[in-house]
């Protein structure tokens, strides 16, 4: 057991910046665990085709350090075999691993199962696994053989932290991803005026996605929703975020269906992310039941960026989302059901004082979700 910390060090086998939710999920919490008086060290690959500043893009102060390894970028080579690239990154960041010098007070957290072993096993450091789903099957059986060496593991759910307790793990903690609150509390501009900055109209009820594009996320229940209210000229349905590739693949099929009441603002950047929930009307969270990930082990960040907003939430009716959401601060609707969904949109907006009651629930309990508290709950784990 630890009396001190001397510095946290993270090493995550990922090239930051990144448009993908994981990459603010980082630097949100090395900016968390530095703003608790921790010394932090962030290490990574370094990403050679980016000019992008990681503090600058995510919009944070530079109370940590970045070490940055020197490792070939393979991402995308040897086709459809991308487990190879994978483990050759991971070999040439355990080979750079080994000119680091660790202190017997430092702890090491790392997103890598593979990392968290080498550590362990050449070099007697205290590390801890930051797991943010289960591995697949066939990573599993290795995974139960060494597992017990990792000093503990964080995971994001509940439904992770049986996952690695099922594996083997003793010392679990599960505790859920957060959110910023101050970026929405500092918002001065009213739902008007929000509207007139991003272009966007002021007669309209605007239900809001934000987020990946990824099948099991739900776009297309979204779409097959506002297809619904074609007849309707009183609803927006807003999707922000996904890859070029998917916001061309949906903006095709918005044109060919002549979704008028459909508008992709395409990626924002996440210091815009607040303003754009806050000029929202109803917030949606449509995850389908199509992967293991989305019924168990996802702690979507932008379920916390909803309840921030103080803006109502319908979200899909699964476990991983019952985890921090209920019936008193959200509006559930069955998976992949736009029937249903539809049905909640209509209920939300037709009666205002239940959307602000949800809202104000939502903001009330998602006070215990920032990440200086989450920060602190895993430091208290590791000592």
């Amino acid at each position: 057991m630890l009396k001190k910390i001397n510095k946290l060090i993270y090493i995550v086998p990922v090239r930051l910046p990144t448009r993908k939710a994981y990459g603010q999920q980082i630097v949100k919490m090395c900016e968390a665990f530095a703003r608790q008086g921790v010394e932090v060290e962030l290490v990574l690959p370094r990403r050679e085709k980016s000019g992008d500043d990681i503090f600058s893009f995510y919009g944070i102060e530079p109370v940590f350090t970045v070490k940055f390894l020197q490792v070939p970028d393979m991402i995308g080579m040897f086709g459809w075999l991308k487990i190879v690239p994978y483990y050759l990154q991971i070999f040439f960041i355990l080979w750079q691993l080994r000119s680091i010098k660790f202190n017997q007070d430092d702890v090491v957290l790392t997103r890598s199962p593979e990392v968290a072993y080498f550590l362990k096993r050449f070099r007697n450091v205290k590390v801890w696994l930051s797991a943010h789903s289960l591995p697949s099957k066939q990573k599993r059986w290795w995974l139960r053989r060494v597992i017990k060496v990792f000093d503990g593991v964080i995971c994001n759910s509940q439904g992770t932290s049986k996952g690695y307790q099922s594996l083997g793990a003793k010392k679990v903690l599960p505790v859920p991803n957060g959110v910023d609150l101050s970026l929405y509390d500092k918002i001065n501009l009213s739902q008007d005026e929000l509207r007139k900055k991003y272009n966007l109209p002021l007669d309209k009820y605007i239900v809001t996605y934000v987020g990946h594009f990824y099948k099991w996320k739900g776009v297309g229940v979204l779409l097959e929703c506002a297809r619904l209210f074609l007849k309707s000229d009183k609803y927006l349905f807003l999707l922000v975020g996904g890859s070029d590739i998917d916001i061309d693949y949906y903006q095709k099929i918005i044109d060919r269906d002549r979704l008028f009441n459909v508008k992709l603002l395409g990626y924002k950047p996440p210091r815009q992310i607040p303003e754009i929930l806050k000029l929202s009307n109803a917030l949606v969270l449509p995850n389908i039941p199509l992967t293991d990930e989305s019924v168990h082990f996802t702690s979507p960040l932008k379920m916390f960026e909803y309840m921030a907003s103080q803006r109502p939430i319908i979200a899909s009716d699964l476990p991983s989302i019952r985890e921090v959401l209920n019936d008193k601060n959200c509006l559930f609707f069955v998976p992949g059901n736009a029937s249903d969904l539809q049905d909640k949109i209509i209920r939300l907006s037709d009666r205002p004082e239940m959307a602000e009651q949800l809202s104000r629930q939502a903001y009330q309990d998602v006070q215990a979700y920032s990440w200086e508290k989450r920060a602190q709950r895993i430091l208290d784990f590791f000592l």
